[in-house]
């Protein structure tokens, strides 16, 4: 909780310090990732990687396809920090080009940090030793030569940490912001300090919620529910891709899709099947499913109220659809604001930039 104060009052006094400290958070985290990774190769055994996919053990979630699937759910909790990046479009000097050109090289970079880091752990030790909370350190522990890498590796996860907690608080009072802006959420949201030009009120708000949760959750459940949010998130942008490419294809698009119908399609199918396979190890098989049943319930009433009070909406023609669109619609144009820049209201609300 103290983490997430301090966190918190960063992003309060200003983007300029919360990209610095994020900056410096990225470099260190990064830089040990690297060490860890070309240290580890010299004390990799392929022995260790056979069978690459482990033969599922009768329960659901251990081993095999199922298992892959649940890890695939929980890890995207990891992936949470690059559609942060597009709420931070109206501080951007370039969002055309900067925002999809640094969200782009994020993933690619994570991505294959993330297959070589988990391909050299599971080579210095045998799989079945790794399913514990520290896994990096029992994969140095299986070669005391490796014992001065601990302390960075601690330093590295401690930070790599925080710099997620960062970007979520970072993000998240600019989606409230929009949303406020369009008609989704009360006015107060959209208000900018004085001084540091930063959505004051939103970021309390949002600091204070996250510190409750902080408080209140395990670190394990609070893990495998924002990868659920997250899931949840990410199908709704592909939907709302798909239906604003049909309802306003006349809007411009500096960044398009590629493939829309295919990719959107597919990211849909991925998500939701994720989702259905976070069944977590609480003794419940739809513990997850039934926790994120409130999330599902508050963005259901949100697009619903925002249908008749939404700016949004009314300008894009959400309440000229059908009512089972109008929902989706309504949403979507808030998402739609809250990643698209416009240069006189950046100036007229004295955002400032990076």
């Amino acid at each position: 909780m103290l983490i997430v104060g301090a966190l918190t009052w960063l992003c309060y006094v200003g983007i300029k310090q919360s990209a610095r400290a994020n900056n410096a958070m990225v470099i260190i985290k990064v830089a040990i990732i690297v060490l860890f990774i070309v240290v580890g190769l010299s004390f990799i055994d392929t022995a260790n990687w056979r069978p690459y996919l482990p033969a599922n053990t009768g329960d659901f979630g251990h081993f095999g396809w199922s298992g892959v699937m649940q890890g695939a759910a929980i890890i995207f909790f990891a992936y949470i920090g690059f559609d942060t990046a597009a709420t931070t479009a109206q501080e951007a000097r370039n969002p055309q080009r900067d925002v999809p050109a640094g969200i782009i090289a994020a993933l690619v970079i994570s991505t294959v940090l993330y297959v070589v880091m988990a391909a050299v752990m599971t080579g210095m030790v045998s799989y079945e030793k790794l399913n514990v909370s520290a896994p990096v350190a029992v994969a140095l522990d299986e070669h005391p030569s490796l014992f001065w890498l601990g302390l960075p590796v601690k330093i590295g996860a401690i930070v790599g940490m925080t710099s997620v907690i960062l970007m979520s608080i970072l993000g998240q009072p600019r989606i409230f912001m929009a949303m406020s802006r369009d008609g989704l959420l009360p006015p107060v949201l959209e208000k900018v300090h004085p001084r540091y030009r930063t959505p004051s009120v939103a970021t309390l708000i949002t600091g204070a919620l996250a510190a409750i949760f902080a408080g209140a959750f395990p670190i394990d459940v609070l893990g495998e529910l924002v990868s659920i949010g997250i899931l949840l998130a990410f199908t709704a942008v592909c939907l709302g891709v798909l239906m604003l490419r049909r309802t306003m294809p006349e809007t411009p698009r500096p960044f398009r899709v590629p493939f829309a119908p295919i990719t959107c399609t597919a990211g849909v199918i991925v998500c939701l099947g994720s989702r259905s396979r976070c069944r977590g190890t609480r003794g419940s098989d739809c513990w997850c499913g039934r926790r994120s049943g409130s999330r599902s319930i508050s963005a259901t009433a949100t697009g619903t109220a925002g249908c008749g009070h939404s700016r949004g909406a009314d300008a894009d023609g959400a309440t000229a659809a059908p009512p089972g669109l109008r929902i989706g619609l309504g949403v979507a144009a808030a998402g739609r604001r809250a990643t698209h820049v416009e240069t006189r209201e950046v100036e007229r609300r004295g955002i400032r930039e990076v």
